[in-house]
């Protein structure tokens, strides 16, 4: 159905920026994304949520509204959500290059 093809396409586009984000962290911080990588951990596991629902589980309301002025005044339409993603990883690089799986898993989803 149209509905269905229609998902579809939101679906491969959400991937891709995940996959974006990812290539633009290893561009800015190569041992973390390295680090995810060695531990089987992909960009969508963690972004698909980041990026579905703009950050509205990760932020309080207050702080949550002001990113959202930013994401939606600033440039191309939500081209600052790959740099947020990158920003909140960069926040959290030490506890990310922790050696146990289920700790990095645990900070990408707290």
């Amino acid at each position: 159905t149209m509905a269905r093809a229609l998902h579809r396409i939101e679906e491969a586009q959400v991937v891709g920026k995940c996959r974006a984000i990812a290539r633009l962290l290893a561009a800015k911080d190569r041992d973390v994304a390295a680090h995810l990588a060695a531990l089987d951990i992909p960009p969508q596991l963690y972004m698909l949520r980041w990026v579905r629902i703009l950050f509205s589980q990760v932020y309080p309301l207050p702080d949550l509204l002001v990113l959202w002025d930013a994401l939606f005044a600033l440039g191309p339409p939500l081209a600052l959500v790959d740099h947020v993603c990158v920003a909140m990883l960069a926040l959290q690089r030490g506890r990310l290059l922790a050696p146990d799986h289920a700790a990095v898993l645990s900070t990408l989803f707290h």
